[in-house]
């Protein structure tokens, strides 16, 4: 997460960009120049903001509103934002039709302040915008999107920004005959105030869910206010490193004339609408001011979005988009196959059976194309050291070395993806190569937990220790994302290992909606999980001790140590490349040591689509795919 989902990076990054054979050559060209960049081969200093300078677009590349918005980007100083270079989507598109694709699971809401996974800032992607947009060849430069210039004139305290005018809501899904109704459906334009009470949602230490896990990131926001309809104001007491990330990529608007009213138009009391919130009566819908407005959701079975007509941007490429909720994964390649999904990921067990090993056609048709692209998203197994079985590191070494990570690499996930050893992903400068993963030895785990004191005393093959006067058998319960056969899988082998050593464990498989819950609540002992990196790591809401008793916080398995608070709060002040890359080592290391969570792998993703698709283009600080990207070459069939 990250922030809501962090996103981060990795460095045997060169050879393992260089092992992907079927990705967007561009991207990768840009890839390359950006991590040669990261690792201090050209100097580097974040400094205060200001658009880094962007590649000229020719004329052909842009459309007329984004012309304007490069005319009128010189007008302030200390800008923040860069010109736009191209459209986001290709000038050779058919526009219309239907996108069909699928997800694993059903999404927890459709509000993204209480929906902290991937799946949800997926879905806001195409019923709203954020302030800007990252760019997709040179992620460093943002451009504008509902804010048409964002500048600092000293340097990173205050934000002065202005919004796009005649920007339209969309009308939220009530009927005409409601007794809410003249008050929901009026027109609405969007205003200042739609981001103020998205910061105030933010804020408010009532809400949790996502919301909770970004308060951090705005701790040191002093004052925010409308100068006008269109102009925000926001002061920062500190320069920091994440207040600029976090501002563009966590902030979007939310209409307040929806979220603090009840269904009959009432507003809720100002003391306690924070609760109110996290419940909402429209959490199962969506709203926004962006491409697609939402059309439907039926838990189960489809999430359904339909090009929005007073769309104030770049056309959407498609009339309908349709997101199935497959949970068994076999029907994925099924439904490929049978032209009922335009592109899908393969999992592993479906890349060996359909990929690996052979050669094209893939599938036996010409007209289906592969790509493989890498992803900053990192996968682990999380231990809860608020629970007495996980309060040692050596058990938790233990418990690693038990974990065959590069068997399970190998077999189970078809050498899709590298072992990692600490929290940043492998292209990242932040990953430090000198640090190996703990190696799979049983032998060295039963001595560190016979160090910690878990022997079997009564001969019935699980370890046992007394802990406050009371024999404690060593078992648990591992949390595993019911949706995916790979980590039933894993868990079945990792379940018989443990064994090996003394310790029971039950894998224990549920819904995502579910498993989101339970983290929030810290109501489990250990689960499967991953994060998203972001391209500028920052350390303090999955790891900080002021996250770990936070509620709706990152910081799930309750990790507190007083030199990863250091090394955390240091590197939101460390503007030099250097200084962050020594404190991301040395986090490294001391992770390594403590092993709060089992550090697995980070992936690879196939991906199969139509002939009928324009290249997909991916962004690698996202493990989720932009669809307001896609297009189609031609008609689909």
């Amino acid at each position: 997460m990250t922030r809501s989902s962090q996103t981060a990076l990795q460095l045997g990054g060169f050879l393992l960009l260089a092992a992907i054979l079927l990705v967007n050559t561009r991207q990768l060209d840009q890839v390359e120049q950006r991590l040669i960049a990261l690792e201090g081969k050209e100097p580097r200093v974040i400094e205060a903001p200001t658009a880094p300078v962007a590649a000229p677009a020719t004329a052909s590349e842009l459309l007329p509103w984004m012309e304007a918005d490069n005319k009128g980007l010189s007008r302030n100083a200390g800008e923040v934002l860069s010109p736009h270079t191209r459209r986001l989507v290709t000038a050779t598109h058919v526009r219309g039709g239907t996108l069909r694709r699928q997800f694993g699971s059903d999404t927890r809401n459709l509000n993204l302040y209480m929906n902290n996974s991937t799946d949800g800032t997926e879905w806001a992607r195409y019923y709203n915008n954020r302030l800007a947009y990252r760019g997709l060849e040179n992620p460093d430069l943002w451009h504008p999107e509902l804010a048409i210039s964002l500048s600092t004139p000293d340097g990173g305290l205050t934000y002065r920004i202005e919004l796009r005018k005649g920007v339209k809501w969309h009308k939220p899904l009530v009927a005409a005959d409601s007794p809410g109704a003249a008050w929901f459906l009026r027109d609405r334009e969007l205003v200042a105030d739609d981001v103020l009470f998205a910061l105030d949602i933010i804020k408010n230490e009532q809400i949790t869910a996502r919301a909770a896990s970004l308060r951090n990131y705005f701790e040191a926001l002093t004052s925010y206010r409308a100068i006008d309809d269109h102009t925000i104001e926001l002061v920062f007491k500190e320069r920091l490193t994440s207040n600029l990330p976090a501002l563009l990529g966590d902030v979007e608007p939310m209409p307040r004339w929806l979220y603090q009213y009840d269904e009959q138009g009432h507003r809720y009391d100002e003391a306690t609408w924070g609760l109110k919130f996290n419940e909402h009566w429209y959490n199962n819908k969506g709203i926004g001011v962006g491409p697609y407005l939402f059309e439907r959701w039926e838990p189960g079975t489809v999430i359904e979005f339909k090009a929005n007509p007073d769309y104030w941007g770049e056309s959407p490429s498609f009339d309908h988009i349709m997101v199935y909720t497959l949970k068994d994964q076999q029907a994925w390649v099924r439904k490929f196959k049978a032209k009922e999904l335009d592109y899908t990921n393969l999992q592993p067990e479906q890349y060996r059976a359909e990929i690996k090993g052979k050669s094209p056609p893939w599938m036996g048709d010409a007209n289906v194309t592969l790509s493989e692209h890498p992803t900053l998203s990192w996968f682990y197994i999380a231990w809860n050291q608020a629970r007495p079985l996980f309060a040692d590191k050596r058990v938790r070494r233990a418990l690693t070395m038990a974990f065959d990570r590069e068997g399970l690499m190998n077999n189970v996930y078809n050498g899709l993806g590298a072992v990692i050893s600490g929290p940043f992903p492998l292209q990242s400068p932040c990953y430090d190569q000198a640090i190996k993963p703990w190696p799979y030895d049983l032998e060295a785990a039963r001595a560190l937990l016979t160090e910690a004191g878990w022997t079997d005393t009564d001969s019935d093959g699980v370890r046992d220790k007394v802990i406050d006067g009371k024999k404690v058998p060593f078992e648990f319960t591992l949390m595993i994302y019911g949706s995916s056969t790979e980590y039933e899988t894993i868990a079945s082998i990792y379940r018989e290992a443990l064994l090996s050593v003394g310790i029971r464990m039950r894998p224990d498989p549920v819904e995502w909606s579910t498993q989101q819950k339970r983290q929030q609540e810290r109501d489990f002992d250990g689960y499967t999980g991953a994060w998203a990196a972001d391209l500028e790591p920052d350390l303090m809401q999955i790891w900080h001790s002021s996250e770990a008793d936070s509620p709706g916080s990152s910081n799930y398995i309750s990790f507190r140590n007083s030199d990863a608070d250091r090394i955390a709060e240091g590197l939101r002040r460390a503007f030099d490349v250097s200084e962050r890359n020594k404190l991301c080592h040395e986090f490294h290391a001391l992770l390594h040591e403590e092993q709060p969570y089992t550090f697995f792998f980070q992936r690879r993703t196939p991906v199969v689509s139509w002939s009928w698709m324009n290249e997909l283009e991916y962004q690698l600080e996202n493990p989720n795919r932009d669809n307001r990207r896609y297009s189609f070459r031609e008609a689909r069939p």
